[in-house]
């Protein structure tokens, strides 16, 4: 491990779990007194082994977030090859990974002010080393059980923080930046072959339990094939390109919920917006990243769950094609909360969606008076039209859909 100092971490059992390396990675006088007296960040050992007990199978319930030395759990993930989860703790962000079976990655970052709310336990000395300027961040691995092989190496001087762990034939590759709302990737190897390509780690909390990983699984493993899923038409939305092209949305801060390839988010990006693009399926943004890097332009892309998103500030204008008709069967109320909450007042929200085409129509076709039941209480309708969704090869024959422009009530 090169570009750190040792030092050590109380409050865990040395019998019950061994720590495997320990990064400081901010330096200054007293930093070698950590831990002292200070009982705001520590984990404890049974609560480790217990944690990796419970994640050996897939859980309908969060984790208790006090488990892992946190506030509240506000990103999360299950994985047949690991567990992510972060929250704050007071004003620093914890991220906690298990790489399965049993090594445990703890990344510590200080928020504004150094966490120094955070420290009041500790002595003047360290109280004063903690409250200064520049960055603070303390990142601990530490290996249970089987895992006791487990090697470890780490680029602490790069950005983000590059980790290897290495457990017989499996490699894991973690890439965790410095700023705390920032995701990180993640990538596994079995020997020289990618077991999970490399992908972001979530930014909220993901569908969990043996249902919600079957929910992540369908959609993602459509991007894994060599074709793309027919719902990714591979062209700019027309209804959207009218709307930016005719001036009735204006460039700001925006949206696009369920995102996919990211060709209608890079295309706003390109028309002057600031874009976030939210989407379910790992993969889906691996492809849109990619697709963002040769377009030049930027876009935050965020692995997410758009009936669950992570905290964000509201926008401007929120664009969906083709997420609402699928989750509003699985989680209406969380659909229309989320929506109604990340859209400023006097915000816009673009939304294509399938059409009923008749009163027989079953899920995941929408009839008018659904979207007006979903909506009304929180959006003002400016137009709720019928059309047709674009396709690779047109829009003749294609399915029925409803363009609808909404703007968030003041």
């Amino acid at each position: 491990m090169t570009g750190t100092r040792s030092v050590r971490f109380t409050g865990l059992h040395p019998l019950a779990l061994t720590l495997l390396a320990l990064a400081l990675l901010s330096a200054g006088p007293g930093a070698a007194a950590f831990g002292q007296g200070i009982t705001d960040l520590t984990l404890k050992a049974e609560d480790l082994a217990a944690l990796q007990a419970r994640f050996a199978d897939f859980s309908d319930d969060l984790p208790e977030a006090k488990k892992l030395g946190m506030d509240r759990i506000t990103a999360y993930e299950e994985n047949a090859q690991f567990v992510y989860a972060a929250g704050p703790v007071g004003s620093w962000t914890r991220r906690v990974v298990l790489l399965k079976p049993g090594v445990f990655v703890v990344d510590d970052l200080a928020g504004p002010g150094g966490g120094k709310a955070e420290w009041k336990n500790a002595d003047k000395a360290l109280r004063a080393e903690l409250a200064g300027a520049g960055e603070k961040r303390y990142v601990h691995v530490f290996r249970l059980g089987d895992a006791k092989d487990a090697k470890i190496d780490a680029a602490t001087d790069k950005k983000p923080l590059l980790l290897t762990v290495t457990q017989g034939q499996t490699k894991f590759e973690l890439a965790l930046p410095a700023e705390p709302d920032e995701a990180g990737t993640i990538a596994t190897f079995s020997g020289d072959k990618a077991q999970l390509a490399r992908r972001l780690l979530p930014s909220g909390i993901m569908p969990h339990g043996k249902t919600g990983i079957a929910l992540l699984e369908r959609w993602d493993k459509d991007y894994r094939r060599t074709n793309m899923p027919g719902w990714d038409a591979g062209r700019v939305a027309s209804q959207l390109k009218k709307a930016v092209e005719e001036g009735k949305v204006k460039p700001g801060k925006a949206l696009d919920l369920g995102c996919g390839t990211g060709t209608n988010a890079i295309y706003l990006a390109e028309k002057g917006f600031e874009v976030t693009g939210l989407e379910v399926a790992p993969t889906a943004l691996t492809i849109a990243e990619a697709k963002a890097r040769k377009a030049g332009v930027k876009v935050r892309w965020i692995v997410g769950d758009a009936a669950n998103p992570p905290e964000m500030e509201p926008f401007d204008f929120i664009f969906d094609r083709g997420c609402y008709h699928h989750v509003r069967w699985v989680n209406r109320d969380g659909f229309v909360s989320a929506v109604s909450r990340l859209t400023k007042p006097g915000g816009q929200f673009l939304l294509l969606s399938f059409r009923a085409a008749n009163e027989r129509a079953g899920k995941p076709f929408v009839k008018e008076a659904q979207i007006r039941e979903d909506f009304s209480a929180a959006f003002d309708f400016e137009w709720l039209k019928e059309m047709r969704f674009d396709s690779r090869s047109g829009i003749e024959n294609s399915a029925p859909a409803w363009t609808v422009m909404m703007r968030r009530k003041k």
